[in-house]
């Protein structure tokens, strides 16, 4: 019997250098963070297959990043 094995990790992934800001007519530069970003991953191994899921907190996903992502995994 193959045992399950469960994998869980959790990053901050904000950015300390000013970013420009979505949903104004003019630019907008963040001036610090109130809310930080993560990236969380779930692997699970049932010993002849795996699953992976990824979460991101993103205000866009933009398709070369998608891309650049699944390429990694």
């Amino acid at each position: 019997m193959n045992r399950v094995k469960i994998g869980w990790s959790k990053r901050e992934t904000s950015l300390n250098e000013g970013v420009a800001l979505f949903g104004q007519m003019h630019l907008r530069v963040a001036e610090g963070i109130l809310d930080p970003l993560y990236t969380t991953a779930l692997v699970i191994d049932g010993g002849e297959g795996h699953v992976i899921f990824v979460t991101c907190d993103l205000e866009a996903h933009r398709a070369d990043s998608i891309s650049a992502t699944i390429e990694r995994v």
